[in-house]
């Protein structure tokens, strides 16, 4: 599961910047955000 997520999230921070940085942009407290946005749930 975290292989994947970070897989994710590689994918994400070269689409957004171009470029790879070893800190994580998606994050669980960030995706959980957008989840509720996205839902109306919380």
């Amino acid at each position: 599961m975290y292989s994947i997520w970070r897989a994710v999230d590689l994918l994400v921070q070269v689409e957004l910047t171009g470029e790879y940085d070893r800190s994580p942009i998606v994050t669980a407290d960030n995706t959980l955000t957008l989840l509720k946005k996205e839902t109306g749930i919380g």
